[in-house]
Protein backbone atom coordinates (compact mmCIF):
# COMPACT_ATOMS: atom_id res chain seq x y z
CA UNK A 1 0.00 0.00 0.00
CA UNK A 2 2.74 2.63 -1.04
CA UNK A 3 -0.35 5.60 -1.39
CA UNK A 4 -1.14 4.61 2.41
CA UNK A 5 -0.41 8.04 4.44
CA UNK A 6 2.18 7.57 7.06
CA UNK A 7 1.50 10.95 9.31
CA UNK A 8 1.00 10.71 12.96
CA UNK A 9 -1.10 12.80 15.22
CA UNK A 10 0.14 13.97 18.51
CA UNK A 11 -1.21 14.42 21.57
CA UNK A 12 -5.47 14.31 20.59
CA UNK A 13 -7.80 14.63 23.32
CA UNK A 14 -7.20 12.68 25.94
CA UNK A 15 -9.12 13.50 29.10
CA UNK A 16 -9.08 11.23 32.78
CA UNK A 17 -13.19 11.14 33.60
CA UNK A 18 -13.47 9.98 37.13
CA UNK A 19 -15.15 6.84 38.12
CA UNK A 20 -18.42 8.85 39.02
CA UNK A 21 -19.17 9.33 35.27
CA UNK A 22 -22.27 9.31 34.35
CA UNK A 23 -21.17 6.77 31.42
CA UNK A 24 -19.74 4.38 33.46
CA UNK A 25 -21.53 1.78 35.29
CA UNK A 26 -19.61 0.27 38.46
CA UNK A 27 -19.92 -3.18 40.27
CA UNK A 28 -17.02 -5.10 41.79
CA UNK A 29 -18.21 -7.99 43.59
CA UNK A 30 -15.86 -10.61 45.55
CA UNK A 31 -16.52 -14.80 45.87
CA UNK A 32 -14.08 -17.50 47.54
CA UNK A 33 -12.72 -19.36 44.39
CA UNK A 34 -13.51 -22.89 45.40
CA UNK A 35 -11.48 -26.32 43.92
CA UNK A 36 -13.07 -26.97 40.18
CA UNK A 37 -13.99 -30.45 39.70
CA UNK A 38 -12.03 -32.36 36.70
CA UNK A 39 -14.09 -33.33 33.74
CA UNK A 40 -14.54 -37.33 32.86
CA UNK A 41 -11.96 -38.26 30.01
CA UNK A 42 -14.83 -37.87 27.44
CA UNK A 43 -14.56 -34.30 28.41
CA UNK A 44 -18.66 -33.92 29.21
CA UNK A 45 -20.18 -30.71 30.09
CA UNK A 46 -19.89 -30.31 34.07
CA UNK A 47 -21.31 -27.43 36.15
CA UNK A 48 -19.85 -24.07 35.83
CA UNK A 49 -18.04 -22.68 38.66
CA UNK A 50 -19.10 -19.16 39.41
CA UNK A 51 -17.65 -19.64 42.18
CA UNK A 52 -14.12 -18.90 40.17
CA UNK A 53 -15.48 -15.00 39.58
CA UNK A 54 -13.37 -12.94 42.04
CA UNK A 55 -14.32 -9.57 41.21
CA UNK A 56 -16.49 -8.26 38.76
CA UNK A 57 -17.52 -4.96 37.10
CA UNK A 58 -20.29 -3.45 34.67
CA UNK A 59 -19.17 -1.27 32.11
CA UNK A 60 -21.46 0.48 29.09
CA UNK A 61 -20.13 1.45 25.72
CA UNK A 62 -19.61 -1.80 24.10
CA UNK A 63 -16.62 -2.92 25.32
CA UNK A 64 -14.17 -4.84 23.01
CA UNK A 65 -10.67 -6.03 23.93
CA UNK A 66 -8.80 -5.83 27.04
CA UNK A 67 -5.23 -5.42 28.41
CA UNK A 68 -3.01 -6.19 31.73
CA UNK A 69 -0.29 -3.89 32.95
CA UNK A 70 1.53 -5.34 35.50
CA UNK A 71 4.00 -2.87 36.64
CA UNK A 72 0.69 -0.22 36.81
CA UNK A 73 -1.24 -3.01 38.21
CA UNK A 74 -3.98 -1.75 35.94
CA UNK A 75 -6.57 -3.53 33.32
CA UNK A 76 -7.56 -1.56 30.00
CA UNK A 77 -10.81 -2.34 28.23
CA UNK A 78 -11.29 -0.93 24.74
CA UNK A 79 -14.70 0.52 24.49
CA UNK A 80 -15.74 0.38 20.81
CA UNK A 81 -19.34 1.96 21.13
CA UNK A 82 -22.54 0.44 19.05
CA UNK A 83 -22.56 -0.72 15.99
CA UNK A 84 -22.37 2.15 12.91
CA UNK A 85 -21.64 4.37 15.38
CA UNK A 86 -18.85 6.95 14.89
CA UNK A 87 -16.75 9.56 16.94
CA UNK A 88 -14.47 9.56 20.02
CA UNK A 89 -13.95 6.55 22.04
CA UNK A 90 -12.81 5.69 25.15
CA UNK A 91 -10.33 2.99 27.30
CA UNK A 92 -11.70 2.37 30.29
CA UNK A 93 -8.60 2.36 33.45
CA UNK A 94 -9.43 -0.87 36.19
CA UNK A 95 -7.31 -1.74 39.33
CA UNK A 96 -6.25 -4.64 38.46
CA UNK A 97 -6.87 -6.02 42.44
CA UNK A 98 -10.31 -4.78 42.59
CA UNK A 99 -11.24 -3.85 39.42
CA UNK A 100 -12.84 -0.57 41.09
CA UNK A 101 -12.81 2.03 37.48
CA UNK A 102 -10.08 4.31 37.70
CA UNK A 103 -10.28 6.91 35.04
CA UNK A 104 -11.82 6.87 31.52
CA UNK A 105 -9.50 7.77 28.68
CA UNK A 106 -10.86 9.56 25.64
CA UNK A 107 -9.81 8.31 22.29
CA UNK A 108 -9.82 10.42 18.95
CA UNK A 109 -12.25 6.97 17.57
CA UNK A 110 -13.63 3.60 18.64
CA UNK A 111 -11.36 0.89 19.63
CA UNK A 112 -10.95 -2.55 18.93
CA UNK A 113 -8.16 -4.28 19.72
CA UNK A 114 -5.89 -3.60 22.98
CA UNK A 115 -2.36 -4.38 23.19
CA UNK A 116 -0.03 -3.02 26.44
CA UNK A 117 3.51 -3.05 26.00
CA UNK A 118 5.81 -2.79 28.94
CA UNK A 119 8.83 -1.73 27.27
CA UNK A 120 7.06 1.10 25.51
CA UNK A 121 4.90 1.84 28.88
CA UNK A 122 1.93 2.06 26.22
CA UNK A 123 -1.16 0.72 24.84
CA UNK A 124 -1.63 0.63 21.33
CA UNK A 125 -5.81 -0.15 20.34
CA UNK A 126 -7.27 -1.00 16.40
CA UNK A 127 -9.23 1.82 15.05
CA UNK A 128 -11.44 -0.63 12.65
CA UNK A 129 -13.81 1.95 11.01
CA UNK A 130 -11.31 4.18 10.98
CA UNK A 131 -8.50 2.54 9.69
CA UNK A 132 -5.80 3.56 12.27
CA UNK A 133 -3.37 2.19 14.47
CA UNK A 134 -3.61 4.90 18.10
CA UNK A 135 -1.10 4.71 20.47
CA UNK A 136 -1.61 5.80 24.32
CA UNK A 137 1.60 6.91 26.07
CA UNK A 138 1.48 6.11 29.86
CA UNK A 139 3.03 7.85 32.61
CA UNK A 140 2.79 10.92 34.39
CA UNK A 141 1.32 12.96 31.60
CA UNK A 142 -1.09 11.54 29.23
CA UNK A 143 -0.87 11.85 25.43
CA UNK A 144 -1.66 10.01 22.38
CA UNK A 145 -0.83 9.86 18.43
CA UNK A 146 -2.00 7.92 15.66
CA UNK A 147 -0.90 6.82 12.58
CA UNK A 148 -3.91 6.06 9.61
CA UNK A 149 -2.87 2.54 8.34
CA UNK A 150 -5.70 2.27 5.48
CA UNK A 151 -6.13 5.82 3.42
CA UNK A 152 -10.04 4.96 1.95
CA UNK A 153 -9.32 7.65 -0.29
CA UNK A 154 -7.14 5.55 -2.44
CA UNK A 155 -10.09 2.28 -2.10
CA UNK A 156 -11.74 1.84 -5.39
CA UNK A 157 -15.23 2.85 -4.91
CA UNK A 158 -18.26 -0.13 -3.78
CA UNK A 159 -15.31 -2.24 -2.03
CA UNK A 160 -14.22 -3.00 1.56
CA UNK A 161 -11.02 -2.02 3.00
CA UNK A 162 -9.01 -4.61 5.35
CA UNK A 163 -9.91 -2.82 8.45
CA UNK A 164 -7.50 -3.26 11.91
CA UNK A 165 -8.10 -5.72 14.22
CA UNK A 166 -5.54 -7.43 16.14
CA UNK A 167 -2.28 -5.56 17.35
CA UNK A 168 0.64 -7.93 19.13
CA UNK A 169 4.34 -6.68 19.46
CA UNK A 170 7.56 -8.27 19.67
CA UNK A 171 8.87 -9.00 23.04
CA UNK A 172 11.51 -6.01 24.10
CA UNK A 173 11.49 -4.80 20.50
CA UNK A 174 9.77 -1.62 19.03
CA UNK A 175 8.17 -3.63 16.52
CA UNK A 176 4.14 -3.83 16.75
CA UNK A 177 2.11 -6.04 14.11
CA UNK A 178 -1.42 -5.39 13.32
CA UNK A 179 -3.75 -7.43 11.01
CA UNK A 180 -6.02 -6.13 8.81
CA UNK A 181 -9.58 -7.61 7.97
CA UNK A 182 -9.83 -8.04 4.22
CA UNK A 183 -13.57 -8.91 2.56
CA UNK A 184 -12.55 -8.82 -1.04
CA UNK A 185 -13.00 -12.54 -2.91
CA UNK A 186 -9.50 -11.72 -4.11
CA UNK A 187 -7.80 -11.89 -0.59
CA UNK A 188 -7.00 -8.60 0.43
CA UNK A 189 -6.40 -8.71 4.03
CA UNK A 190 -3.00 -7.30 5.32
CA UNK A 191 -0.38 -7.16 8.41
CA UNK A 192 1.42 -3.85 9.01
CA UNK A 193 4.39 -3.50 11.04
CA UNK A 194 4.50 -0.76 12.58
CA UNK A 195 7.46 1.15 14.61
CA UNK A 196 6.03 1.20 17.93
CA UNK A 197 8.31 4.54 19.05
CA UNK A 198 7.74 6.35 16.37
CA UNK A 199 4.55 5.09 14.64
CA UNK A 200 6.07 4.75 11.09
CA UNK A 201 4.33 1.86 9.06
CA UNK A 202 7.70 -0.09 8.46
CA UNK A 203 6.08 -2.51 6.32
CA UNK A 204 3.03 -3.79 4.92
CA UNK A 205 1.75 -7.23 3.97
CA UNK A 206 -0.67 -7.20 1.21
CA UNK A 207 -2.73 -9.86 -0.19
CA UNK A 208 -2.94 -12.62 2.45
CA UNK A 209 -6.06 -14.27 2.15
CA UNK A 210 -9.89 -12.97 3.09
CA UNK A 211 -10.60 -12.91 6.22
CA UNK A 212 -7.71 -12.53 8.43
CA UNK A 213 -8.36 -11.94 11.82
CA UNK A 214 -5.95 -13.42 15.22
CA UNK A 215 -2.14 -13.07 15.06
CA UNK A 216 0.45 -14.09 17.66
CA UNK A 217 4.31 -13.69 17.38
CA UNK A 218 7.58 -15.49 18.43
CA UNK A 219 9.40 -14.11 21.23
CA UNK A 220 12.04 -13.75 18.67
CA UNK A 221 10.08 -11.66 16.44
CA UNK A 222 11.20 -13.88 13.02
CA UNK A 223 8.00 -15.93 12.72
CA UNK A 224 4.17 -14.69 12.53
CA UNK A 225 1.18 -16.36 13.19
CA UNK A 226 -2.26 -15.24 11.34
CA UNK A 227 -5.71 -16.72 11.51
CA UNK A 228 -7.95 -16.87 7.84
CA UNK A 229 -10.91 -16.93 8.86
CA UNK A 230 -12.50 -16.96 4.95
CA UNK A 231 -9.97 -20.03 4.15
CA UNK A 232 -10.19 -22.19 7.35
CA UNK A 233 -6.28 -21.89 7.24
CA UNK A 234 -3.17 -20.56 9.51
CA UNK A 235 -0.44 -18.55 8.04
CA UNK A 236 3.21 -18.50 9.03
CA UNK A 237 5.01 -15.41 8.15
CA UNK A 238 8.89 -14.67 8.34
CA UNK A 239 9.44 -10.92 9.89
CA UNK A 240 9.38 -9.56 6.23
CA UNK A 241 5.69 -10.82 5.58
CA UNK A 242 7.19 -13.85 3.31
CA UNK A 243 4.42 -16.55 3.46
CA UNK A 244 6.25 -20.08 4.83
CA UNK A 245 3.36 -21.91 5.34
CA UNK A 246 -0.49 -22.52 4.98
CA UNK A 247 -2.06 -24.81 6.59
CA UNK A 248 -5.62 -26.08 7.75
CA UNK A 249 -6.70 -24.39 11.32
CA UNK A 250 -8.13 -27.68 12.22
CA UNK A 251 -11.65 -26.51 11.96
CA UNK A 252 -13.82 -23.97 10.50
CA UNK A 253 -13.63 -20.10 11.18
CA UNK A 254 -10.52 -19.64 12.98
CA UNK A 255 -10.52 -16.05 14.81
CA UNK A 256 -7.43 -16.01 17.25
CA UNK A 257 -4.52 -18.01 18.30
CA UNK A 258 -2.15 -18.10 20.49
CA UNK A 259 1.72 -19.54 20.48
CA UNK A 260 3.51 -21.78 22.88
CA UNK A 261 7.08 -21.24 22.21
CA UNK A 262 8.75 -23.85 24.33
CA UNK A 263 6.69 -26.72 23.29
CA UNK A 264 6.21 -25.74 19.40
CA UNK A 265 1.99 -25.62 19.67
CA UNK A 266 -0.53 -23.31 17.97
CA UNK A 267 -3.74 -23.16 19.84
CA UNK A 268 -6.06 -21.68 17.58
CA UNK A 269 -10.54 -21.25 18.40
CA UNK A 270 -12.59 -22.18 15.29
CA UNK A 271 -15.96 -20.29 15.96
CA UNK A 272 -17.86 -22.46 13.80
CA UNK A 273 -17.40 -25.67 14.59
CA UNK A 274 -16.99 -24.79 18.28
CA UNK A 275 -13.21 -26.19 19.07
CA UNK A 276 -9.88 -25.64 20.00
CA UNK A 277 -7.44 -27.03 18.03
CA UNK A 278 -3.98 -27.75 18.91
CA UNK A 279 -1.53 -27.78 16.22
CA UNK A 280 2.43 -28.31 15.64
CA UNK A 281 3.63 -25.05 14.49
CA UNK A 282 6.27 -26.36 12.60
CA UNK A 283 4.27 -28.65 10.11
CA UNK A 284 0.70 -27.69 10.98
CA UNK A 285 -0.16 -31.37 12.03
CA UNK A 286 -2.69 -31.70 14.37
CA UNK A 287 -1.97 -32.65 17.69
CA UNK A 288 -5.32 -32.29 19.85
CA UNK A 289 -8.76 -31.09 19.21
CA UNK A 290 -10.56 -30.06 22.21
CA UNK A 291 -14.41 -29.13 22.11
CA UNK A 292 -15.85 -25.74 23.54
CA UNK A 293 -19.52 -24.70 24.04
CA UNK A 294 -20.81 -22.19 21.94
CA UNK A 295 -18.25 -19.79 19.48
CA UNK A 296 -14.86 -19.99 20.85
CA UNK A 297 -13.83 -16.39 20.22
CA UNK A 298 -10.33 -16.18 21.83
CA UNK A 299 -7.67 -18.33 23.81
CA UNK A 300 -4.49 -17.10 25.99
CA UNK A 301 -1.99 -19.24 27.28
CA UNK A 302 -0.37 -19.12 30.73
CA UNK A 303 2.61 -20.65 29.88
CA UNK A 304 3.72 -20.48 33.52
CA UNK A 305 0.95 -22.56 34.85
CA UNK A 306 0.60 -24.67 31.72
CA UNK A 307 -3.33 -23.45 31.44
CA UNK A 308 -4.96 -22.41 28.43
CA UNK A 309 -8.38 -19.86 28.36
CA UNK A 310 -11.04 -20.11 25.88
CA UNK A 311 -13.69 -17.35 25.79
CA UNK A 312 -16.79 -19.06 24.12
CA UNK A 313 -19.12 -16.15 23.32
CA UNK A 314 -22.44 -17.59 22.42
CA UNK A 315 -21.51 -20.03 25.39
CA UNK A 316 -21.55 -17.77 27.84
CA UNK A 317 -18.40 -19.34 29.66
CA UNK A 318 -14.69 -19.70 30.00
CA UNK A 319 -13.11 -22.85 29.45
CA UNK A 320 -9.91 -23.62 32.04
CA UNK A 321 -7.87 -26.25 30.38
CA UNK A 322 -4.41 -27.85 31.28
CA UNK A 323 -2.71 -27.31 28.35
CA UNK A 324 -0.69 -30.49 29.17
CA UNK A 325 -3.39 -33.12 29.47
CA UNK A 326 -6.47 -31.04 27.41
CA UNK A 327 -8.77 -31.50 30.21
CA UNK A 328 -10.44 -29.32 31.57
CA UNK A 329 -9.97 -27.60 34.62
CA UNK A 330 -12.71 -25.44 35.04
CA UNK A 331 -15.59 -23.78 33.12
CA UNK A 332 -16.47 -20.10 34.47
CA UNK A 333 -19.87 -18.81 34.08
CA UNK A 334 -19.04 -14.99 32.21
CA UNK A 335 -22.54 -13.72 30.76
CA UNK A 336 -23.83 -12.17 28.73
CA UNK A 337 -20.63 -13.41 25.96
CA UNK A 338 -17.36 -13.62 26.45
CA UNK A 339 -15.39 -12.13 24.00
CA UNK A 340 -11.44 -11.18 25.41
CA UNK A 341 -8.80 -12.36 27.62
CA UNK A 342 -5.82 -11.00 29.15
CA UNK A 343 -3.25 -13.57 31.89
CA UNK A 344 -1.95 -12.22 34.80
CA UNK A 345 0.32 -15.50 35.25
CA UNK A 346 2.24 -14.12 38.22
CA UNK A 347 -1.07 -14.40 40.44
CA UNK A 348 -2.63 -17.07 38.19
CA UNK A 349 -5.46 -15.13 37.29
CA UNK A 350 -7.05 -14.43 34.05
CA UNK A 351 -9.47 -11.07 33.34
CA UNK A 352 -12.12 -11.29 30.92
CA UNK A 353 -14.68 -9.10 28.72
CA UNK A 354 -17.85 -9.90 27.93
CA UNK A 355 -20.77 -7.66 25.78
CA UNK A 356 -23.72 -8.39 24.08
CA UNK A 357 -23.95 -9.20 20.61
CA UNK A 358 -23.86 -5.83 18.43
CA UNK A 359 -25.84 -3.31 20.79
CA UNK A 360 -27.73 -1.09 18.03
CA UNK A 361 -26.92 1.67 20.60
CA UNK A 362 -24.29 2.50 23.33
CA UNK A 363 -27.23 2.22 26.12
CA UNK A 364 -27.99 -0.83 24.97
CA UNK A 365 -25.07 -2.57 26.75
CA UNK A 366 -25.38 -0.13 29.67
CA UNK A 367 -26.03 -3.09 32.17
CA UNK A 368 -24.56 -5.87 30.12
CA UNK A 369 -21.63 -5.19 29.19
CA UNK A 370 -18.80 -6.72 32.18
CA UNK A 371 -15.34 -7.39 33.10
CA UNK A 372 -14.42 -10.49 35.27
CA UNK A 373 -11.54 -11.60 36.82
CA UNK A 374 -11.40 -15.56 37.09
CA UNK A 375 -9.31 -16.94 39.92
CA UNK A 376 -8.98 -20.57 39.53
CA UNK A 377 -7.18 -22.61 42.63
Amino acid sequence: MSGIAQRARAALVLAGLTAASGSLLGMSQMAMAQPAQQPSSQQQPSAKASSAIAHQVALSGSIYEIAYDAPGNAVYVAVGGAKGESGQGRVIELDASTLAIKRSIVTPTKNHGLYYSDKLNTLFSTNSRSGQLSAIRLGNELSASTVQLVDHKQTPQGERPAQPREVVAVPDSDSIYVTGVGFGDDGNSSIWKVNGRTLQIEATFEHLGKGLTGLAVSPDGKRLFATAMGSDEVLTLDAHGKVLKRFSSGGKGPLNVAYDAKGGRLFVVNSRDNSLAVLDSQSGKPIYTYPTSGMPISVAYDADHQRLYVANRKGGDVDVIDSTTYQRIAQVSAPPMPNSVALDSEHNRAFVTSRPSNAKNASDSEKHDHVYEIAVP
